[in-house]
């Protein structure tokens, strides 16, 4: 497998050699597109003028072996040292990028942490490539070429506020979010500076989020077009950290929604892609109003070629995963009828829904043709979200539809966390296994299901089923029927 080996001056700072990691798998991703190989960023010390007087750097290349910088000139200034780093990174990718052509692809990335930095800084990595197949609603494979419009949306999003962890935080699914012609996601506080949070932290009850301004150049960077506000921890800092959320996505060229009455619409690939952003409460577009809700997709359809609803709705908890009959209540607070509420808003034109908002996966089915991910679970935790158990396994879907704005084909990229609560890829695709599961008992008792089966786990069913009946819901089945 190519590997970069990069040797790191001695006494870089933890930053210098986070924006060097950055600045490695950045190149490598320009340069590889979606589907690079896996990159190794190994970082070094060297001792000061150890190879100082061997003359300039040297590139070797070749399967398995390393790319390596065996030139630290002894008094070289430190930033033409990292001039000098960055160029090496820069021509290791192209030939990493070279070597891709001639071998098998990997199946994961991986990396060595250097002593003292979170492992997710130094686990950049990439996507599986080219990634499980996309199925249609019948569960046949379909063959998507890149000419065609893709969206991804992603689940829940509390960042870090360490820097070094939030600059990480979308580095293994770069290739997959900048594939894509339309990125959502959901983010859940607020980005400012703000001390004063308009509600009381309570463990375990209530949680207050707020993210650093400079977030919003990591979801920039990530390929982000639309964020979701709707939900319940945009207000967290109150008015002040509202207008600083949207004065700061603003800055970075992403659009915000969720507002009442408010919609998004972007273009890409010839087509008006429309998106409506909803949650529970009556500030925004709420999905507890299901005929108004129902009307703004209706006439947004009007004005476009898809409509997307992304929407936030449903309990909480590792038993919400099982989707209910009807209304559902958490804390107090009515939270939507899942699928009264899906079936109005295909009635109404969307063309592709997914939820968020359970913090676990829930099942997937079409309606009328049109895909409906009822929730994908959490994406980014920042060492706040709970990782364990159910919220353990999450899914980056990717949804593909042709130039009339048709659905095609879905395929789901599994997601688990790092200890620090930054999303990675789960070779065992347990997410995928969970939501076909999920799938098959909710086609068992609920009328009309119709369960999208997803590819990609089938190597690793007899793994899932003994991860799953150690979870709390699985206890709680304690015999699992297998579908």
């Amino acid at each position: 497998m190519p590997m970069i080996r990069v040797e790191l001056f001695p006494g870089g700072s933890v930053d210098q050699k986070r924006r060097f990691a950055k600045a490695v798998t950045d190149s490598f991703v320009e340069i590889c597109g979606s589907t690079p190989e896996a990159v190794h960023v190994v970082f070094v010390e060297v001792a000061e003028g150890r190879l100082g007087d061997r003359g300039p750097a040297r590139l070797r290349r070749g399967a398995g072996q390393a790319l390596s910088d065996t030139a630290t000139p002894r008094g070289a200034n430190m930033r033409e040292a990292m001039r000098r780093r960055l160029a090496l990174a820069l021509a290791a990718a192209l030939a990493c990028a070279a070597c891709a052509q001639d071998g098998p692809r990997a199946e994961e990335a991986t990396a060595t942490a250097p002593p003292g930095l979170p492992a997710s800084v130094a686990m950049p990595g990439a996507m599986p490539a080219p990634g499980p197949a996309f199925v249609d609603c019948d569960g046949r494979e379909v063959p998507v070429g890149r000419d065609e419009l893709r969206v991804a949306a992603t689940g829940d999003i509390v960042l870090s506020e360490s820097e070094p962890v939030f600059r990480a935080s979308f580095a293994p699914f770069l290739p997959v979010l900048r594939g894509a012609d339309l990125v959502l996601g959901n983010l859940e506080g607020a980005i400012t500076t703000s001390d004063n949070p308009a509600k009381p932290s309570v463990p375990g009850r209530s949680f207050v989020f707020r993210f650093p301004p400079e977030v919003a150049g990591v979801l920039k960077d990530a390929n982000f077009h639309v964020l979701s506000i709707a939900n319940n921890h945009v207000f967290d800092y109150g008015a002040q950290g509202f207008s600083d959320t949207l004065a700061h996505l603003s800055a970075a060229g992403i659009r915000a929604t969720g507002m009442r009455d408010s919609r998004v619409v972007r273009e890409a690939r010839g087509l008006r892609i429309g998106v409506v952003a909803l949650a529970h409460y009556p500030v925004f577009n709420n999905v507890l109003q299901v005929e108004a809700s129902a009307r703004l997709v209706s006439a947004l359809r009007g004005d476009t070629d898809l409509v997307v609803v992304y929407y936030q709705l449903g309990a909480e908890g590792d038993g919400a995963a099982l989707l209910p009959g009807g209304p559902e209540e958490f804390l107090g607070e009515a939270r939507g009828d899942a699928r009264a509420f899906a079936a109005a808003m295909v009635a109404a034109g969307a063309g592709a829904l997914v939820g968020h908002g359970p913090h676990v996966m829930r099942a997937a089915e079409c309606i009328g043709g049109v895909p409906v991910l009822h929730s994908v679970g959490n994406f980014v935790g920042g060492g706040r979200l709970r990782i364990h158990g159910l919220p353990n396994v999450a899914a980056l879907p990717e949804l593909a539809f042709d130039a009339a704005g048709r659905f095609r084909g879905a395929r789901l990229h599994a997601v688990t966390f790092a200890p620090d609560g930054n999303p990675r890829p789960d070779p065992s695709a347990r997410a995928i296994s969970l939501v076909n599961w999920l799938g098959a008992q909710a086609r068992e008792t609920m009328r009309g299901f119709s369960p999208i089966a997803f590819r990609g786990a089938e190597e690793h069913e007899e793994a899932f089923h003994e991860w799953f009946r150690g979870t709390t819901l699985g206890g709680r089945l304690q015999a699992m029927p297998r579908p």
